[in-house]
């Protein structure tokens, strides 16, 4: 068997390991689960064997990723974004990469920036008109 190592220590003296078998149970092998990298129902091939994993990690409902999409139609394109729940912000990027300037830090009051906030959650300051509200997100525009 290959063994892995970093430094002197092997690498899956703290890293997830399944064992994985085939379909008569006989050990085909073991694999090591990098939950960095893991998609949502994914399965995984190995020397014919499956395995299904879990995505550990932001995720949304398809409604509330459609609702994230239209956010375009509100903000214009080019525009300084502000979203504070990290994992609605990994999504943002994701469906609008290049499309903005996200911003990784509360912007000033009077910047003119969006702020992409989850309904339930902290809102932006007083100051901020809304611009759209959904079932899942509303969208702010500072002065």
């Amino acid at each position: 068997m290959t063994s892995y190592t970093h430094g002197s220590k092997p690498l899956t003296d703290n890293l997830p390991v399944i064992q994985v078998t085939d379909a008569s149970g006989n050990s085909v092998g073991s694999l090591i689960i990098n939950v960095f990298a893991v998609m949502p129902h994914a399965n995984v091939k190995y020397l014919g064997a499956s395995v299904t994993t879990y995505l550990i990690g932001p995720s949304l409902p398809p409604p509330a990723i459609e609702e994230l999409k239209a956010i375009n139609h509100y903000v214009p394109e080019g525009s300084e974004v502000f979203v504070p729940h990290a994992g609605v912000r990994y999504w943002f990027e994701a469906l609008h990469y290049g499309e903005y300037v996200v911003l990784k830090r509360p912007p000033p009051i009077r910047s003119g920036a969006y702020v992409v906030a989850v309904l339930r959650g902290p809102r932006p300051p007083p100051v901020a008109r809304l611009v759209y509200e959904g079932g899942f997100f509303a969208v702010f525009k500072l002065p």
